[in-house]
């Protein structure tokens, strides 16, 4: 599980993480606390939980990475083996009504919204 909200949302994730999974932090979006966090539940799903962070890595890094990224998945994102989970699509000017589904909560999937 890719996490880049964080905060509070890491309790959440893992009651929702599979068996033997692995949660990678990527940001803070919900904050850098969360005092909800059961360690008994890590410890019987057998967890793993990493952090990362792109900030202070050199181009060089990020260069090898994108590549990496690509030689691995893009095949499969071509092929449709590897699909993201859409909710909606909206255009620019109803970004409002997109924040709106988000903060409460109501979308499964990433919301897309139409530059023109």
């Amino acid at each position: 599980m890719i996490d880049v909200v964080s905060g509070e949302y890491l309790a959440k994730n893992i009651n929702v993480s599979a068996l033997d999974g692995h949660i990678v932090t990527l940001s803070m979006l919900g904050g850098r606390y969360c005092s909800q966090v059961d360690i008994a539940k890590l410890l019987a799903k057998r967890l793993t939980l990493s952090a990362s962070t792109l900030r202070n890595r050199s181009e060089d890094y990020k260069v090898q990475l994108v590549a990496s990224f690509i030689n691995d998945f893009y095949a499969d994102l071509v092929d449709g083996r590897i699909q993201p989970i859409i909710d909606s699509v909206y255009p620019w000017d109803q970004v409002e009504q997109a924040h709106e589904k988000m903060a409460n909560n109501k979308n499964v999937g990433k919301l897309v919204l139409l530059v023109s």
